[in-house]
């Protein structure tokens, strides 16, 4: 099945529209993402041909985003409205992605998947990986914060050369974005020791990520984070096997809040990068 080709009379897989937007945030609040419309349309900026929408009945009821970083691809975003969801629609959608991915030179395709889901994407030619926790911190008091660099246009360009390093892939695009929409948030620690970024906004809470650390200096860029963030909601999401990320994280008071599976097709995974604190989002890898 291609895009764009009908599935039976009155369902398709087809690039989101601006016009979708309202319908999207519906189908992915219902399953309690809490996205905005902006969370929506950085994603379109990021991969205008990688937003996919399933329809049926001539309106959007599957929603997945699809992320090209070369020769490494990223699969974030899968939702069917409940009511479809025993229907080949979210396979369909994965199977688009899939292809786009493949189309752009992935030769290394991931996702997150929610621990209840690994069977639908096993299916699919999935691999499963490392286990991952997403940890919350609920608003309140925080301490002065520690000082740290603001992102500078050269450092954002010495940061996006270790980030490929560190990560695999080059997730330069997804980094600029960052820096841009939150550069209050964006920050480094010294020459190489580590970087910190985030989004949101102080009504809606903050998520980190990506925070890459080698120690030391690269540790405290969670307390100016947090400091920051001036007592708001956040989120992390680390690898369980990175023992020191998951122990500052609780140690800074987040606690786990549910759990997801990385999940590969083609390239047998990598073994993690204990520098990775934590990864730049469910959606984004």
């Amino acid at each position: 099945m291609r895009r764009g080709e009908r599935l039976e009379v009155d369902r398709m897989i087809r690039r989101l529209a601006r016009a979708d937007i309202p319908r999207v945030l519906a189908l992915t609040n219902s399953v309690g993402w809490s996205y905005d419309a902006a969370d929506i349309e950085r994603l379109m900026m990021l991969s205008p041909e990688g937003c996919l929408v399933a329809e049926a009945g001539g309106s959007p009821v599957g929603f997945a985003s699809a992320m090209p970083y070369g020769s490494r691809g990223f699969i974030g975003n899968v939702v069917v409205e409940e009511l479809r969801r025993k229907t080949s629609i979210g396979k369909d959608i994965v199977q688009e992605a899939i292809a786009h991915l493949q189309g752009a030179g992935a030769l290394d395709i991931r996702l997150y998947s929610y621990t209840h889901t690994e069977g639908f994407y096993e299916r699919l030619g999935f691999k499963p990986g490392a286990y991952l926790t997403t940890m919350k911190r609920t608003a309140g008091p925080t301490n002065e914060a520690p000082k740290a660099l603001g992102m500078t246009d050269v450092q954002l360009s010495e940061v996006c050369a270790q980030d490929r390093n560190v990560w695999g892939a080059d997730r330069s695009a997804v980094l600029k974005c960052h820096r841009n929409s939150c550069p209050e948030l964006a920050m480094v620690a010294g020459k190489g020791r580590g970087y910190i970024f985030g989004r949101g906004s102080a009504a809606s809470g903050f998520e980190i990520g990506p925070w890459v650390s080698r120690g030391g200096e690269g540790d405290a860029l969670l307390p100016a984070f947090i400091g920051k963030a001036g007592g708001s909601e956040i989120w992390a999401t680390c690898f369980e096997e990175n023992d020191r990320a998951v122990q500052m994280l609780r140690s800074a008071g987040f606690a786990p809040s549910f759990r997801t599976r990385e999940m590969a097709l083609g390239r047998t995974a990598a073994p993690i990068a204990m520098d990775i604190m934590t990864v730049s989002g469910l959606e984004l890898g």
